[in-house]
């Protein structure tokens, strides 16, 4: 995750993110975890999370995000990225601390 906030689109995620919470819109942009393109959803979850201000309802279903991609196969049987895995791992024990 380190190396995705530094790229151009996540930072433009990230602006457009910040438009949202600053208008109490945390339910509206969690839509976009909807999206279906890898990678997308994990940021949606990071960001509401990190930046937001989301309800506890809300969080349970951001968390559920991040935990899927923690290991290495998806719900459906595909092979994810290990880094991505590990990564999550980490980020979610530190988060639970």
């Amino acid at each position: 995750m380190h190396k995705a906030k530094e790229t151009d689109i996540y930072q433009a995620i990230l602006k457009t993110a910040k438009s949202y919470f600053i208008q109490y819109l945390e339910e509206e942009f969690y839509l976009y975890a909807q999206e279906g393109q890898y990678l997308i959803q994990l940021w949606v979850a990071h960001m509401l999370l990190e930046f937001g201000n989301p309800s506890q309802k809300l969080a349970a279903k951001l968390l559920a995000i991040i935990k899927s991609y923690s290991s290495d196969y998806s719900a459906s049987g595909y092979t994810l990225n290990p880094a991505v895995a590990q990564q999550e791992t980490e980020w979610l024990h530190n988060y639970l601390k």
